[in-house]
């Protein structure tokens, strides 16, 4: 759709725009239900970063939530074959299982240590964050961009924010 309209507008020229897709907002915690084991598992590493009292307790706390998510969450039934599906689309010799390895690492970076103590300087909790994945083609490129329709800190749809990285 971007290819489309940055065509449209004209100013397309030499901009090349990967092909992409997404699992939105919601996934994971979908993915959470259906894996009760991990679910637990995972609660429980929750509970034990909350509780932490020192900064080596809370890492290591964070490092085993990121191990549960990144090793043992079991890819839901029906997701299995349209996310093959998508990943194909992208690169015919894609691998379900590194696919896979590749979403759980974006789920489980919601617990890297960075994350979690901006989450707490904001006042979110964890419940309230939820993460999206987009799986994207690698172009060769001299630039590299991502643009905002809307202002990602404020919300105005009036300014647009971009990303530049060279």
């Amino acid at each position: 759709e971007m290819a489309k309209e940055l065509a449209a507008s004209g100013a397309a020229a030499g901009v090349d725009v990967p092909g992409s897709f997404a699992l939105p907002f919601g996934s994971f915690e979908r993915a959470l239900a259906e894996d009760t084991e991990s679910r637990a598992q995972l609660d429980a590493a929750v509970r034990a970063i909350e509780s932490s009292t020192t900064a080596s307790e809370r890492r290591d706390a964070l490092a085993h939530a990121r191990e549960i998510i990144a090793t043992q969450l079991v890819c839901p039934s029906g997701l299995e074959a349209p996310l093959t599906r998508a990943a194909k689309t992208l690169n015919a010799d894609a691998d379900m299982e590194r696919v896979w390895d590749a979403v759980c690492g974006v789920w489980a970076s919601k617990w890297t240590e960075r994350a979690w103590l901006s989450r707490k300087a904001c006042g979110i909790s964890d419940a309230d964050l939820n993460v999206a994945v987009l799986l994207m083609e690698l172009v060769d490129a001299e630039y590299a961009f991502v643009l905002h329709t809307a202002n990602p800190v404020t919300g105005d749809a009036d300014q647009v924010f971009g990303e530049l990285c060279v």
